[in-house]
């Protein structure tokens, strides 16, 4: 009987120490919305305004970096909501935040008639200082 009781404090006692030991997750993530824009019959030499809403999907604040690749991409700024007219490429969230921004389209006068596509990417880029036992990746919204 009480070999039996003992068997039984050390499968609770083994069962413990392994809930302790399992290590604490946290989870990274970007959106953004919407997921396609649209611009339909721009005139050359014309500056044409979209909201995008970009989203801290994370636990933590996060810097997330905009970048843009297409023929259309060097058309492309971010811009913060109101009068500031300021281009920007990286925006910090706090953990579970979203922010709406002004991605300004600023046509060439020169552009020949034609359908013109570019990619937005919202990047979530791990801290450049290693720590030991994390594993970390580049999180993207496109």
């Amino acid at each position: 009987m009480k070999t039996k009781v003992c068997r039984i404090i050390v499968l609770y006692l083994l069962a413990f120490l392994m809930v302790m030991i399992i290590p604490s997750a946290s989870a990274v993530g970007v959106g953004m919305g919407p997921s396609d824009l649209k611009i339909d019959n721009a005139l050359r030499g014309a500056s044409v305004e979209r909201c995008v809403t970009v989203f801290n999907l994370a636990d933590m604040e996060s810097t997330i970096t905009l970048k843009t690749e297409g023929v259309a991409a060097e058309w492309i700024t971010f811009h913060e909501s109101g009068a500031n007219t300021t281009p920007i490429t990286i925006i910090v969230l706090p953990a579970r935040e979203n922010k709406t921004l002004i991605v300004r389209f600023n046509i060439p006068a020169d552009t020949a008639n034609g359908m013109y596509n570019a990619t937005i990417h919202a990047l979530v880029t791990p801290a450049s200082t290693p720590q030991p036992g994390v594993v970390t990746t580049i999180l993207e919204a496109v």
